[in-house]
């Protein structure tokens, strides 16, 4: 897996990481222009991708354990 940022047994491709930051960056910056309008916004939007990627890692994980 050379295209692939691994962190121990986990190994992440660069494609998600760089989508992942994409999102974050963006979520950011809709936050701090929502801010200045007056809106409301739910600070803890980052975290559903977050668990996301960490169930999705987790079930692949418990698929191939026996592996």
């Amino acid at each position: 897996m050379g295209a692939s940022f691994q962190i121990g047994p986990f190994a992440l491709p660069w494609a998600l990481l760089v989508l992942a930051s994409a999102y974050l960056v963006a979520e950011q910056w809709l936050m701090r222009w929502a801010r200045k309008r007056g809106l409301v916004v739910a600070p803890h939007t980052w975290l559903l991708p977050l668990l996301a990627l960490m169930a999705a890692r987790l079930g692949f994980v418990a698929r191939y354990a026996d592996e």
